[in-house]
């Protein structure tokens, strides 16, 4: 009956994570937080690297990760967590400094 349980939850979990990052970027945690899941280019992560940073979560001691500048889910699968607004933010003045000095054609 445990075992059962214990694999029925650990199921959920996987496909929480994995669904909500995929498809959203996001689980509800993240909505709070107005945070969000990004590959370290800065595009929507592959699924590949969503699975690969729910299955780095198993990891004994994971929470500890988070010593340093980012958690071993987020080291092993190539992903970054970005706070949305100072994101928005950076990559628009980024983009403006781009384009100082490019003339426009009428």
């Amino acid at each position: 009956m445990d075992f059962v349980f214990i694999l029925i939850y650990l199921t959920y979990i996987f496909s929480y994570y994995c669904l909500m990052e995929y498809y959203l970027g996001r689980t509800l945690a993240k909505y709070i937080t107005g945070t969000k899941v990004i590959s370290i280019d800065g595009e929507k992560p592959t699924f590949m690297q969503i699975l690969g940073r729910t299955f780095s979560r198993i990891v004994p001691f994971d929470a500890l990760s988070f010593l340093g500048e980012n958690g071993w889910h987020d080291s092993w699968s190539d992903t970054r967590v970005i706070d949305i607004k100072k994101y928005t933010t950076e990559t628009q003045m980024k983009r403006e400094i781009e384009n100082i000095g490019v003339k426009e054609i009428a």
